[in-house]
């Protein structure tokens, strides 16, 4: 303390001064008057209190200079030891002999930092304080407060609270079969939860499981069912929170429906499945409306949420609707006997080949077949398509394929030929018809012989017998004095005969007449007129019919003649090959030389000559006799085409005939083939066989074996497959050399229903699959213009037949498939050159929906959608008819062009309602028509508004003088822009458009969300959205569905008309994904820290992967915990405050929106391992960068000066199995858990 005196010779007021500023005597420093002495007291000095003092009074003044001298602060009151009740603020305080001097606060001998916002520090003169906010039990321990050359400390002490809830269970209510989940939130993580149902305590299992996040827990109830109602609640020490879950009948709907149309083979059963979410309703099956009772027809079975309908026997007569009905549910699927399509195929007896009919009758070729579809007909007589008409009736049933000629005539004779052709094949046969008729007129009858008493004549055999062999000849004659015919009545069936019934000495003329079983030909023409008069002349042998050439089969009759005349008698001989033939067989009969040989055999064939002599001369005629036979091959046709395993033994045996005796050659693939000792074929005298007694994949083949002589040849193919048991892939890198590719698929390649952008296209398996079972099909497509293959589509094994689409119309395109095993794909089979031409159809309805705009008094504008088929030609008009509501007749109206779908109508009756029909048009004709059901009221939604300013002219408007200078008039906005889906999945899809172009003079309200199911009329209302939001995604979708959707704009006035999307569909058959790939990364960063990586999952199952979920286990405990989730495309994780020297096992699960996948796992344990300080800087590094971790201990648990860190032993009974518990050691135990 410091005096500053002075004493006036008055008793008189002063001032002091410090440095020229007055001193106020307010403050540490006191101003005392005592009489004539005044004192200035300056308490507790500063170094501030240095400086000039002087002492005023009037106009006299005494001054002092002060110098203060600086000392050490010193603790004037130190800290005190402090306890504290957790979550309040701790205040440490002390007191310092400086006002200015600082301290430094510490915490376990640590500097407290200044910008912790848990700490604040404080400085009010001597005083310093420390407040510790909202204290834990963290916060506990040694407090420093430090001068320079002094310090002190206290002990801080935090009074733990009991646990409590914050966030509390809210009710829920959920479906039947969905996740139910209460959660709450604790002021301390690890806190002692019990959970109870009903009041009783839950036992978890895979029905019921709680997770557990640092303060938060979750109780979580998966596939709940009606049992899992009730009240649940949790109690943390005496704090109880409780909740009710409400379990709700999920609405009923069909899971599963049958397909439309249902196929079944003709007389076989029909089953009609369908499965509903519930298994504890009924249903009720109906034929085209009415009730279905169980019948002999009828089954009806149920197997909880599975129902059956069995039409036993289906016939054509069953191909009607059939539906199944479940209180407000229907689903509907037509029955249409199944067309298995198979080629056509012709069934023709031999004995029916030929067909034989007289002239002018009427004659059916009938051919039995198979073949489904029925195939189309085609008649060809002698290669000519014989066109349907009055003579010529082609018909066709469901077995035979006739056709009828009407009044044959010869020129119908010939070769027919039927073809039928189907969409897998086509087939031909040949028939033979002979149109019987009478014989042409026979030769002119020439003189042989004649005598007084006979005339012997010859002539030559009628060009055509008819067709039929000729029964008789008869022969007709007059003399000269009369014109009257006389008939023989002997049956002559030679060219020469000899007539005994003429007289001497008269001329006669003669004529002949063939007759067959049709009838007589016409009379030949007349001969000369012979004298019947022995002759006297001699003459030389004349050949009058020569021999003619023979081909002949053995053990046939063979017949040679000539006639020869000559006078007198000529002496015949015959030779051979220039040798004399002597055999009781020659004749010489009548002037007929024949020589008849009973069975020929293989030395009969030769030159045979006949050899006439008389006295005037000698006359001769030779001819060739060839003896040989065509080769034919028969063969056992189920060993023609055969498949037979490795090891097996293949053998075939072919008859054959023929003379010379064939010469035999086997082909393989073409290629002439040898006999080896593994293929082995030999021949005798009338069979050739080939042998391969061990088969080996290498002989799949096509065996072709030729017969040959010089009178033909004859050729059957056999067909070998050798396939293999089938064998397991991961073999087949070891026995790759006893596999191959596949052979082509075979052909031809088949192409039918040629549509506007597409074709159907058809195949079949080949004939080797290389030893291993095919596993796809690889379509390619070629187009001529841009001459470039390309890609079209991947098909399972059992798929022959594809139809292409999104070809061009007019453009020229060729196809080709590989069949592949799992060796490689084949060699390709390749289509013909094919034209993709449309065929012409009307057009398909309008659509709905139907929208109005524009509405006024008597007037409005409607807008449909356009046909979704044109028909394959442009849509030229559409035609519009209105009616009034309470007419029956629709009128015209007017139509729109082109592609204009909406249409102004005008001048009706306000209040009264409309109803519209439209009808598309295009060349080939008009659509059916599009009738709403809606019934449109003129004038209903007229909304008009008049804005204009108060002024002269505005004025004048309103007393009716002249109009508004401004009028207008709001309307509907205009359709949402840029529609379109960004995302699907099995279950959902999510749309995004823009705003409308124009607003409609009103701003926009809001955004209205449609959907539909595409094969359905009607539209349902999803949402009704904010105009702020251009985004909306559809949940809990049907999979396996088409869906579409729209959005309409909204204002004041009303909807603008919808933006609509093509049709969604959403990915089928979505499952969870597989599993996150190896390895496994596992690496330790720091103090009890790891970081774990790894690789996405080979699938996402078909719907978008959202994240991963990470859990471990400590190996000395049985339950793993979730420690976390990343979303994708994250794939690392950190884990900290791992327990040293245990050993975790870590699972990573991948998720999308159907669930988890299989959980990839840490193949062995991994152990913490003490840290170090290097350890801390990465940990520090790598903490500071990961955004995710998660801790799964508390290191504040142990206090070190209570009770020692190795006590690790604990005991408590009554404790859910499967469970897991944290614990304290705490000092006040007993009264915390009281």
């Amino acid at each position: 303390m410091l005096v500053l005196e002075c004493e006036t010779s008055h008793t008189v007021s002063t001032k002091w001064f410090h440095n020229n500023k007055e001193v106020s005597g307010m403050d540490h420093r006191v101003v005392i008057q005592e009489g004539r002495t005044h004192k200035l007291v300056i308490k507790k000095s500063t170094l501030n209190d240095a400086g000039s003092y002087k002492c005023t009074v009037k106009n006299q003044k005494t001054e002092s200079n002060v110098i203060v001298k600086e000392t050490k602060p010193e603790f004037i009151r130190k800290l005190q030891d402090y306890e504290v009740t957790e979550r309040e603020c701790a205040i440490l305080e002390v007191e310092v002999s400086s006002d200015t001097a600082d301290v430094v606060w510490k915490k376990e001998g640590q500097p407290i930092a200044t910008t912790d916002e848990k700490f604040k520090l404080e400085k009010d003169g001597g005083v310093r304080k420390l407040i510790i906010r909202s204290t834990s039990i963290h916060d506990e321990g040694e407090y420093t407060c430090a001068l320079p050359d002094d310090q002190c400390s206290a002990e801080v002490t935090v009074v733990e609270l009991p646990p409590e809830i914050i966030t509390k269970m809210v009710d829920q209510t959920v479906t039947k079969g969905e996740k139910a989940m209460f959660e709450i939130e604790l002021t301390k993580g690890d806190a002692l939860v019990r959970w109870f149902k009903d009041g009783k305590e839950l036992q978890f299992s895979e029905h019921i499981q709680l997770s557990i996040d640092g303060k938060r827990q979750k109780l979580k109830i998966y596939n709940t069912e009606m049992e899992d109602a009730g009240v649940y609640s949790c109690q943390v020490g005496n704090q109880k929170s409780s909740a009710k879950l409400t379990v709700k009948q999920p609405p009923l709907r069909f899971i599963r429906e049958p397909p439309d149309p249902t196929m079944a083979p003709l007389d076989s059963d029909a089953t009609f499945v369908v499965e509903l979410n519930r298994s504890d309703v009924e249903v009720e099956w109906l034929r085209r409306g009415r009730i279905i009772e169980d019948s002999a027809k009828y089954t009806i079975l149920s197997d909880k949420a599975v129902k059956k309908l069995i039409v036993h026997n289906v016939r054509h007569e069953d191909e009607v609707e059939y539906s199944c009905r479940v209180e407000d549910l229907i689903t509907t699927s037509k029955l249409k006997v199944e067309v298995i399509e198979t080629p056509p195929k012709l069934f023709l007896d031999d004995d029916k080949k030929v067909y034989k009919i007289k002239n002018g009758e009427n004659i059916t070729f009938t051919v039995k077949y198979t073949g489904t579809p029925t195939p189309q007909q085609q008649w060809y007589a002698n290669e000519t398509l014989v066109l349907p008409n009055r003579r010529f009736q082609p018909t066709i049933d469901e077995e035979n394929v006739t056709l009828t000629i009407r009044r044959v005539e010869p020129e119908d004779g010939g070769k027919y030929t039927i073809k039928l052709r189907n969409s897998s094949g086509e087939a031909s046969a040949d028939l033979t018809l002979i149109v019987l008729d009478v014989p042409s007129k026979p030769g002119t009858p020439e003189l042989v012989e004649v005598t007084d008493t006979s005339i012997t004549l010859h002539w030559k055999a009628p060009e055509s017998d008819g067709n039929t062999p000729i029964t008789n000849y008869i022969i007709e004659y007059h003399d000269r004095e009369t014109s009257r015919w006389t008939k023989t009545t002997e049956t002559i069936t030679s060219t020469t005969h000899k007539i005994t019934t003429v007289e001497t000495s008269k001329e006669y003329t003669f004529r002949v007449t063939a007759v067959n079983e049709v009838g007589p030909s016409k009379p030949s023409d007349e001969s000369d007129y012979f004298l019947i008069v022995t002759p006297t002349a001699k003459e030389a042998p004349t050949i009058l019919e020569s021999l003619k050439n023979v081909s002949i089969g053995l053990k046939q009759e063979l017949r040679l003649s000539c006639v020869i005349t000559g006078n007198p008698k000529p002496e015949i001989t015959w030779f051979k090959d220039g040798k004399v033939i002597k055999s009781r067989m020659i004749t010489y009969e009548n002037h007929v030389a024949k020589y008849v040989i009973s069975e020929t055999t293989d030395t009969t064939s030769g030159i045979y000559t006949v050899k006439a002599h008389n006295m005037m001369g000698t006359a001769e005629t030779s001819c060739e006799v060839v003896v040989q036979e065509k080769p034919t091959l028969r063969v056992d046709e189920s060993l023609v085409d055969q498949m037979l395993r490795v090891d097996e033994q293949w053998k075939v045996i072919l008859k054959f005939t023929g003379y010379p005796q064939p010469d035999i050659t086997w082909k393989r693939n073409g290629k002439v083939m040898t006999s080896t000792k593994h293929t082995y074929y030999y021949s005798d005298e009338s069979s050739t066989t080939i042998v391969i007694y061990t088969l080996e994949r290498d002989d799949t083949a096509t065996y072709t074996v030729i017969a040959e002589n010089s009178a033909g040849s004859a050729e059957r193919e056999l067909k070998l497959r050798v396939v293999d048991d089938l064998i397991p892939k991961e073999k087949i890198a070891e026995e790759s050399t006893a596999f191959d590719k596949p052979s082509p698929p075979e052909g031809p390649m088949l192409i039918k229903d040629i549509e506007k952008q597409s074709a159907t296209i058809s195949w079949n398996p080949p004939l080797d699959d290389g030893g291993l079972e095919i596993t796809k099909y690889l379509i390619e497509k070629y187009e001529i213009a841009s001459m470039t293959w390309t890609k079209v589509a991947d098909v399972e094994k059992t798929v022959t037949s594809y139809t292409v689409q999104d070809l061009q119309t007019n453009a020229e395109y060729m196809f080709r498939v590989y069949a592949q095993n799992a060796i490689g794909k084949s060699e390709p089979l390749e289509s013909k050159t094919v034209s993709i031409k449309s065929t012409l159809k009307v057009p398909s309805p309008p659509r709905a929906p139907l929208e109005v705009s524009g509405m006024t008094a008597t007037s409005f504008t409607i807008k449909w959608q356009p046909s979704s088929s044109d028909g394959g030609s442009p849509i030229i008009e559409y035609i519009v008819e209105m009616k009034e509501a309470n007419r029956r007749v629709y009128r015209k109206l007017g139509s729109t062009k082109g592609s204009v779908t909406n249409f102004a109508v005008n001048y009706l009756e306000t209040g009264l309602g409309y109803n519209f029909k439209i009808t598309a048009k295009n060349a080939v004709g008009l659509s059916e028509p599009f009738i709403p059901d809606d019934t449109i009221t003129a004038g209903s939604r007229l909304r008009v508004k008049y804005e204009f300013s108060i002024n002269d002219e505005t004025l004048y408007c309103l007393l009716g003088i002249f109009p508004p200078t401004k009028l207008h008039t709001p309307t509907p906005p205009s359709c949402p822009l840029n529609l379109r889906v960004t995302e699907t999945t099995s279950k959902s899809a999510t749309i995004v458009w823009e705003t409308p172009e124009s607003d409609g003079g009103a701003e926009i309200t809001s955004y209205v969300i449609e959907k539909k199911l595409e094969y359905m009329p009607s539209w349902e209302r999803v949402a009704t959205i904010g105009s702020s939001r251009l985004q909306y995604t559809f949940e809990n979708l049907r999979e396996k569905t088409e869906y579409v959707f729209r959005v309409f704009a909204e204002n004041s006035i009303g909807l603008s008309q919808p933006a609509t999307t093509n049709t969604v569909h959403l990915r089928r058959h979505a499952t969870v994904p597989s599993p996150p790939t190896a390895p496994l990364e596992i690496r330790t960063i720091g103090p009890n820290a790891i970081v774990i990586a790894w690789g996405i999952p080979e699938s996402d199952g078909g719907a978008p992967l959202e994240g991963y979920n990470i859990a471990i286990k400590d190996t000395k405990k049985t339950m793993w915990m979730e420690v976390g989730r990343v979303a994708v495309p994250i794939q690392k994780f950190t884990i900290r405050d791992l327990q040293e020297d245990h050993e975790y096992l870590i699972r990573i699960f991948a998720r999308n929106e159907i669930g988890l996948s299989d959980p990839l796992e840490s193949d062995e344990p991994f152990k913490v391992l003490p840290s170090t300080d290097a350890d801390a800087e990465e940990f520090k590094e790598v903490t500071d960068r990961e955004p995710t971790s998660y801790s799964t201990t508390t290191t504040s648990w142990l206090r070190e000066n209570n009770m020692d860190a190795d006590i690790y032993s604990y005991a408590r009974g009554r404790l859910l199995q499967r469970n897991e518990y944290f614990f304290k050691i705490w000092c006040y135990a007993d009264e915390l858990f009281k």
